[in-house]
């Protein structure tokens, strides 16, 4: 039965861990680890003289605090957006600090929502909300905001800065329902003080007290798509529903199995050879039934196969090609931590890389047939000299001859027998091939035919020409090929920093995906490398 379903087992174990590797887990987060949150307005009326005397100030008071507490920066102006996440490393808070900018509207609501749901524990964790005004576009309304940190009771420190009486209120109001503390500040030189004194619960020690055994708090998490506990019926229900579908899918296997088994029995048992039970024919019942798959799909794979000559059947392609499919989303799973972009982007790159490789060995081929051309002539010149008509010559070197050449030959006396003529088996080769130098070979051949002349002559003087030109097109190919590694270079470099940033410093690029600014950037920078990819090449690429 494992044999027989080897491929769903497969199927389950991936999706299974998939799915393990985006459910939220219960890890104990460490009690003892506090961390810190920034909440800074850089809307509009933060410009100026307030946005400057904010960076002094937070510089100030991040330099100030141990190196063992986690600090991060959420920044809110039209959006609420993490800057930094929580981190020891101060050299990237302070970075960032220094780069705030200030514009557009308020969205404080939202910020602290962010702020809540990016703590990694409740314990020690405190965030310090700094704004000069009220909500204006935030889609978390002060009613839900409310409950929500009640309920969480992370404390959050409120800083009004030159606030009115009803944006003081309702900055009181978030402070006192997370136990926090509301701090008005008639002039920015009274912030850092009002940092301190938010900070002091933290950075100062706490007495010594009686240890109570209590289980570890539970915080759902997500190593991939930021799931909280509230999401959890969800993820579970979508846990549910693949367990269903592949139940589903390995009953209709079954059924599928024993309906092509019966039907093959059948078949052998109306032509009485129901004793011919030999190995082989016992595989053809394990084999899975392809017609699911659309005839273009299937033309296109058999199409690819055909021109590189291989040998490998229709359906191991497709069991190797859902391995790669497989091992492609897995891999940009990994990067981008989406399984359905990365499912998406696994259904492009594998055709693209299967369609990628039978071109390159096409290629290889052609350059083969290239470099055996010459001799090909040559051989068919002296046959024709010992007697032998040009077909009789053709039939003697696909016989007598292994390599790219022969093998095309082969197939074009097969051509002939079967009808076809000379001439137009062996353009069609050359159509095949893309060799320029067979195509002059049967136009001559062509014209030989309709006006007369020695045909040996002809090749040999055809075979001197092809050859003269396959050594200039192997020095060519010698000259160029520092310039095409040169260009092959030039074009990784900038894509291979690109993902080393991204895997190891991803803040320093997350620009591309998160601003607009970074789209039309990563455009340009796309089309900077296609337009520079073409010039590269035409400048390396020399005809003959």
């Amino acid at each position: 039965m494992l044999k027989k379903f080897r491929f769903l087992l497969i199927g389950f174990v991936i999706v299974g861990t998939t799915i393990s590797l985006s459910f939220p887990s219960s890890f104990a987060a460490d009690p003892n680890q506090k961390s810190i949150e920034f909440l800074i307005d850089t809307s509009g009326s933060m410009g100026g003289t307030k946005i400057e005397g904010v960076k002094v100030a937070v510089k100030t008071i991040v330099e100030s605090i141990p190196s063992d507490i986690e600090v991060g920066l959420i920044t809110f102006s039209s959006k609420a957006k993490v800057l930094v996440p929580l981190t020891t490393d101060r050299k990237v808070l302070l970075a960032a600090i220094s780069n705030l900018r200030a514009s557009g509207q308020t969205a404080i609501f939202d910020a602290i929502k962010l702020g809540i749901e990016s703590m990694k524990s409740i314990t020690g964790s405190r965030i310090i909300l700094l704004t000069d005004g009220e909500d204006t576009v935030s889609n978390q309304s002060l009613k839900k905001l409310l409950e929500s940190i009640s309920l969480k009771q992370i404390p959050v420190d409120s800083i009004g800065l030159q606030t009115n009486e009803k944006q003081g209120q309702t900055l009181n109001s978030i402070s006192s329902s997370s136990g926090g503390t509301f701090y008005p500040l008639n002039s920015i030189d009274q912030l850092i003080a009002a940092y301190q004194k938010s900070l002091e619960s933290i950075i100062l020690p706490t007495p010594v007290a009686t240890p109570v055994v209590t289980p570890p708090a539970i915080v759902y998490t997500s190593k991939f798509l930021g799931f909280d506990w509230r999401l959890a019926p969800y993820i579970i229900a979508g846990q549910l529903f693949f367990i269903i579908f592949f139940l589903l899918l390995l009953i209709r296997k079954i059924t599928s199995i024993k309906r092509i088994r019966k039907e093959r029995w059948i078949f052998l048992e109306k032509y009485e050879l129901r004793k011919l039970k030999t190995t082989a024919t016992l595989r053809i019942t394990k084999n899975i039934n392809y017609d699911a798959i659309p005839p273009r799909i299937q033309k296109w794979i058999k199409t690819r196969l055909e021109l590189v000559h291989s040998e490998m059947v229709f359906e191991k392609v497709i069991k190797l090609l859902l391995l790669a499919y497989i091992i492609s989303t897995l891999l940009f799973l990994f990067i981008f931590k989406n399984i359905i972009f990365a499912a998406i982007l696994g259904a492009i790159v594998t055709p693209l890389l299967f369609d990628k490789y039978t071109q390159n060995l096409h290629k290889k081929h052609i350059r083969l047939f290239a470099d055996e051309l010459p001799d090909f002539l040559n051989i068919a010149a002296s046959a024709l000299r010992a007697g032998l008509t040009f077909a009789q010559g053709l039939e003697a070197f696909s016989l007598e001859n292994n390599g790219e050449v022969a093998r095309q030959i082969r197939r074009a006396t097969t051509e002939i027998q079967m009808g076809a003529t000379i001439e137009g088996a062996l353009m069609d080769v050359a159509i095949r091939m893309n060799n320029e130098d067979l195509k002059w070979t049967v136009t001559a051949l062509s014209i030989q035919r309709n006006v007369g002349g020695s045909l040996a002559t002809i090749l040999s003087t055809t075979f001197t020409t092809v050859k003269e030109r396959a050594e200039v097109r192997r020095e060519v190919r010698t000259l160029s090929a520092e310039g095409k590694l040169s260009a092959y270079i030039l074009m990784a470099l900038p894509v291979g920093i690109f993902f080393f940033l991204f895997l190891t410093k991803r803040d320093y690029v997350s620009i591309f995906w998160t601003e607009l600014a970074g789209f039309l950037l990563l455009g340009l920078i796309a089309a900077a490398l296609t337009v520079g990819w073409i010039w590269i090449k035409k400048i390396i690429e020399i005809k003959i």
